[in-house]
């Protein structure tokens, strides 16, 4: 069941994971945007052949870059995930179940599972970001730095 969320992608040369990324909040989200810092690959035209609408916009920063994308978006809601990250079987789960008309959090945040080169780091885990955010009510910093939805009113 998808709910009247937009998925935020920010890519630069992602085609190697554009289409997982796309995929996976296409479970959940009933739009998915991609903006894209001109890209020199094949990344655009598969967002594209997947019902992505793909804005393009030179770097702006991560936070910025972001922040950037939230006017587009036909709903309120704002899921933001990097490209080369994916919704796992649990996060589609809770996203289902959000009341999303009806809470009072203007955020919420998500456990994330951290991989390199293939392992999970443990050790990280649960590595909390806050990825869904109401753009009416907060937005992502566009100061420099670590990137992140400004609010206090986030369910954790």
């Amino acid at each position: 069941m998808k709910k009247n969320i937009t998925a935020n992608i920010i890519t630069l040369n992602e085609e190697k994971h554009i289409e997982d990324v796309i995929k996976s909040v296409q479970e959940v989200c009933d739009e998915v945007l991609v903006i894209d810092s001109l890209s020199q690959d094949r990344t655009c035209e598969i967002a594209e052949s997947l019902g992505a609408k793909v804005i393009k916009q030179e770097y702006l920063g991560d936070g910025a870059q972001k922040a950037f994308g939230a006017p587009f978006a036909k709903n309120d809601w704002v899921l933001s995930i990097d490209a080369d990250e994916r919704l796992d079987k649990n996060a589609i789960e809770v996203l289902k179940t959000l009341d999303l008309d009806n809470t009072h959090y203007d955020a919420f945040s998500f456990a994330r599972k951290t991989y390199v080169g293939g392992a999970f780091i443990k050790l990280w885990y649960p590595d909390r970001v806050t990825r869904l955010y109401n753009r009416t009510k907060c937005s992502y910093t566009t100061a420099g730095g670590h990137a992140r939805v400004d609010t206090d009113n986030v369910k954790i």
